[in-house]
């Protein structure tokens, strides 16, 4: 293999790299604006969440000191008409 085909090579090497490259950016462009919608969604479902909470008399203290509110990381319920798995 001569000088200038190794040359070509690592040239054909470094073009095909960059089209990697780019192709990355575009998809993390693309990831960047999912999780920006997502972000919104959440915003706005914390928003209801928050309203909700404020109609009801003392929710928000059941959530802060863990009373029978359905928040929360599953814990273990026997009852199969919660799904969120909680403690009765």
């Amino acid at each position: 293999m001569s000088v200038t085909d190794r040359i070509l090579t690592a040239l054909t090497t470094v073009i095909r790299m960059n089209d990697k490259v780019e192709e990355m950016a575009g998809l993390m462009k693309e990831q960047q604006r999912r999780l920006d919608a997502l972000t919104g969604r959440v915003i706005r479902l914390e928003t209801v969440l928050e309203l909700a909470l404020s109609r009801i008399p003392g929710a928000g203290a059941r959530l802060l000191d863990g009373g029978p509110a359905h928040f929360g990381p599953p814990t273990g319920c026997t009852l199969p008409e919660h799904p969120c798995r909680c403690r009765h």
